[in-house]
């Protein structure tokens, strides 16, 4: 795989993992807990960040 359809994929994943996450944090937020709220953007963050190195040790291991 080259390069490009590494990057390709990625966007593809992260858009995939955050837009439902994205939505259903602007419709709940009024109602979630602080708590719920930190593990749900916590979750996106580690999620969003194994996405991007995984998809950087493909791209160096090539």
């Amino acid at each position: 795989m080259s390069q490009t359809t590494i990057l390709l994929w990625t966007a593809i994943a992260e858009a995939i993992w955050l837009t439902p996450v994205g939505l259903y944090y602007q419709y709940n937020r009024d109602t979630m807990t602080v708590r719920r709220k930190r593990v749900l953007l916590t979750t996106a963050t580690i999620v969003s960040l194994a996405v991007m190195t995984i998809a950087a040790v493909i791209s160096l291991t090539q």
